[in-house]
């Protein structure tokens, strides 16, 4: 019966508001306690949600993997590590290094935040906080990750002068040239990428 109720939603593009409810705790990630953005969201989910989850989870990653995951998107995937982004990072620089090249990396961080309080209440006393999310996903569900995925995927399609790797919601702009005269296309390709 639930999995009938899950897959008639997919099918007429429905997520029901009941189950869009998640009770988020901040957790201090570091520097000053009383500054906001130093906290990350960790959300706690329904069953049926985490259900939801899971079922779409499934999908996207069925249509990601057969419908153009950039070849360097980095993280939660198998055999695409954290190691193996580090790994792939370092042999760039190895092998333009030792080719005479000048090297230069931009690392960005293109996620976006997911702990926006919608009624701007503040955190109660306990430290968690209702949260009633129109849209997003929560930070801590099951679709975390893959939504990232599929928010830096396209960054990977654009048309920049250097090589680009992802990993989830951050990205390493790679650039080797014969002279540091070069370096302008970084530029040219951070503004492309903050439009």
């Amino acid at each position: 019966m639930l999995v009938k109720l899950i897959k008639r939603c997919f099918e007429i593009s429905c997520f029901p508001e009941s189950v869009k409810r998640a009770i988020v705790t901040p957790v201090h990630k570091g520097g000053a306690k009383n500054n906001f953005s130093n906290y990350r969201p960790i959300a706690a989910l329904l069953a049926l949600s985490k259900a939801f989850g899971m079922m779409a989870k499934n999908r996207l990653t069925y249509f990601l993997r057969n419908n153009g995951l950039h070849r360097e998107q980095y993280g939660f995937e198998t055999k695409l590590s954290t190691t193996a982004a580090c790994l792939s990072l370092a042999d760039f620089i190895s092998i333009n290094s030792d080719s005479s090249k000048c090297v230069a990396c931009v690392f960005l961080d293109i996620g976006f935040n997911s702990f926006a309080l919608t009624d701007g209440s503040s955190m109660c006393e306990s430290g968690k906080v209702a949260v009633y999310r129109r849209k997003g996903v929560p930070r801590g569900s099951i679709l975390g990750s893959d939504s990232l995925k599929t928010y830096t995927n396209d960054i990977g399609k654009l048309n920049l002068k250097g090589s680009i790797q992802l990993y989830v919601g951050d990205a390493v702009l790679k650039y080797a040239v014969t002279n540091k005269a070069n370096f302008k296309d970084a530029i040219e390709d951070l503004l492309t990428v903050d439009n």
